[in-house]
């Protein structure tokens, strides 16, 4: 018997199912895009509102408030300490931070001084407190950091303390509270309990573990906000005991 033939014009096995399929996703895909919750589009709304300008205090009387916004900039890189809220975060409750390069106050760069909801006033030096950022689906979270283990899980790069901003579920745990200490080690015991100058050099503190905050210019962070560095904590000394450059920031407001 003479052997069939096919061309590319004849359709073999379950087509009509295959056909079926392939119109099902087409129908679905144009059903998110007309809805705006394409994964393209739910990234991009989540980066434009966390890139989105935000008001930072003013220096009024000169010194950090609790419940004033700030920026946390570096000094030596002039990066801002920054959340980093995207909907392809491997973990939704603990999002990534890094140091944003030349960032001005936006939403993901400014976090609030905060503590327990009774304290108002100054922060003083080696004052417990909190950094309350806030996300852009109306939530908030705590700049937070929690000694180095195999369960906590270490920083991407340099495999150091991690820091991240943890998404608030009640009171901030004690793993996200900080304390500010002066740049200068002479100065530390003189102005002890005092008032924060608003924009002058300090050292940032992790309450828990006693590691300071600290910019690593050499790790660069790629990520859909852009190149960042990253941010560990951990003690940086230069050759003569003194905290390094990596360990030094400022708690920025304006200054009129």
């Amino acid at each position: 018997p003479e052997m069939a033939t096919y061309t590319h014009r004849v359709r073999i096995g379950n087509w009509q199912e295959d056909v079926a399929a392939e119109e099902d996703r087409v129908a679905a895909f144009l059903a998110q895009k007309t809805a705006g919750t394409t994964t393209t589009q739910t990234v991009g709304s989540a980066l434009a509102a966390a890139s989105a300008a935000a008001p930072i205090a003013t220096a009024g009387d000169g010194f950090v408030n609790f419940g004033e916004t700030i920026l946390i900039r570096h000094l030596d890189s002039k990066a801002a300490i920054c959340s980093n809220p995207t909907p392809l975060a491997t973990d939704p409750e603990r999002l990534s931070a890094t140091a944003a390069p030349n960032a001005g106050p936006t939403l993901r760069s400014t976090f609030m001084v905060t503590d327990k909801p009774e304290t108002s006033g100054m922060l003083r030096y080696n004052q417990n407190f909190y950094l309350r950022g806030t996300l852009p689906d109306g939530g908030s979270g705590y700049l937070t950091s929690e000694k180095l283990s195999i369960s906590s899980g270490a920083a991407r790069y340099s495999g150091k303390q991690l820091v991240f901003v943890a998404k608030e579920q009640g009171p901030p745990s004690f793993d996200a509270a900080w304390v500010v200490v002066p740049a200068v080690a002479a100065d530390r015991l003189e102005l002890d309990g005092q008032p924060v100058p608003a924009n002058a050099d300090v050292i940032i503190r992790h309450a828990r573990t006693g590691l300071n905050l600290a910019v690593l210019k050499q790790h660069l962070w790629r990520h859909e906000f852009g190149v960042d560095y990253e941010v560990v904590a951990h003690s940086f000394l230069t050759s003569h005991k003194a905290d390094a450059p990596e360990n030094v920031f400022q708690l920025e407001e304006r200054v009129d």
